[in-house]
């Protein structure tokens, strides 16, 4: 998928709503981590990791099971209300299996993800900050920092005003 149509079509309606519903804050720096991250687990393509429909990791942002049970552990209350709006069972099997063809439900476990770190979020021109961030927040058994700088200059054109 496109980036500037993925930002424009998920990720923005997704924070703006979280912004209002949760008071999970909106903007720029979770914009644009969050669509660097996108570019960097799935390049906007694989909703499901490996072949067919068994991968370990959903969704463009490649949640595997323990990643969506922490959040719905740690932002309980957030989850509930998420999975209500979004007519889902609130429950980790139920979020993971859907995933991969909700993206306002990824949308939303990645940016409770990013949520849950008490550091503030990398400004939008420290790439390295950035990396640094989303390597203890995805954990990424295999990280690839050699693919990072093009993922986050991606994101930074695709999320520059038109």
């Amino acid at each position: 998928m496109d980036g500037r149509l993925f930002l424009n079509a998920v990720i923005r309606p997704t924070l703006a709503w979280m912004d209002d519903k949760l008071r999970v804050p909106a903007g720029g720096k979770s914009e644009m981590l969050l669509l660097a991250i996108a570019h960097q687990e799935s390049g906007i393509g694989d909703r499901i990791q490996g072949i067919g429909d068994k991968g370990p990791a959903r969704g463009f942002w490649q949640f595997e099971r323990i990643g969506v049970a922490d959040v719905m552990q740690r932002r309980t209350r957030d989850m509930e209300v998420i999975c209500k709006e979004l007519v889902f069972p609130a429950n980790t099997d139920a979020v993971w299996q859907h995933l991969a063809w909700n993206d306002m439900l990824a949308c939303a476990v990645a940016r409770l993800t990013l949520f849950l770190d008490r550091t503030p979020l990398p400004d939008v021109n420290d790439e390295q900050a950035a990396w640094a961030y989303y390597v203890r927040n995805w954990r990424p058994g295999k990280p690839h920092r050699d693919r990072w700088t093009p993922n986050w200059n991606q994101a930074f054109m695709e999320c520059a005003p038109a």
